[in-house]
């Protein structure tokens, strides 16, 4: 009896200790679902709800709306505190080099989009579907040309390179590595 009620009591403090870590933000920014947050460092960072991203400067404690789109936010890629890459649902990406205050709507493609990554501010994978095919898809030169990869028979999701040739992508049978920018897979 006595060491359950210690383990309780351990318990208890210790989830006590865990909630004092978080703190609830929502509503502020946005009382809609949020889809995905990245951080550049403790205190800039970007959030999207479905149509809109927002950003902060203080870890969190204030928001700015910056962008409003028509069509679904998939995903956001943080460069540097200026450059920031967002993916939109119906194939086109979204860029800004001044921390958000104006935007260029980029490389459109026929492309539903599910994941992106970007190194630098040319080097650009998406995967998507396309024509009821999952496919991966780069740009070599900011989204003004694109190609496809060699491999477009797997559900991709989950693209992440360490520089602009090695990379992994998840796929829906595994795990795939490219070292040659994903020329192949």
């Amino acid at each position: 009896m006595k060491f359950t009620s210690t383990i309780l009591i351990c318990l208890l403090a210790l989830s006590t200790g865990m909630k004092a870590q978080f703190r609830w933000l929502n509503p502020k920014p946005t009382a809609n679902k949020i889809i995905s947050v990245e951080f550049l460092n403790k205190d800039y960072g970007w959030i999207h709800t479905s149509h809109r991203i927002w950003s902060t400067s203080d870890g969190g404690d204030n928001w700015v709306e910056q962008y409003t789109s028509n069509t679904c936010i998939v995903d956001v890629c943080v460069l540097d505190s200026n450059r920031l890459w967002f993916s939109l649902h119906a194939g086109s990406l979204l860029y800004t080099d001044d921390a958000g205050a104006s935007w260029y709507l980029c490389g459109h493609l026929d492309l539903a989009i599910s994941d992106m990554h970007v190194i630098g501010t040319d080097h650009i994978w998406l995967s998507g579907f396309m024509g009821g095919e999952n496919c991966l898809y780069f740009s070599k030169d900011g989204g003004n040309t694109w190609r496809g990869s060699e491999s477009c028979d797997h559900f991709f999701k989950g693209i992440y390179f360490t520089d602009k040739s090695s990379g992994w992508v998840a796929a829906k049978d595994g795990l795939m590595r490219t070292g040659n920018g994903g020329w192949s897979w």
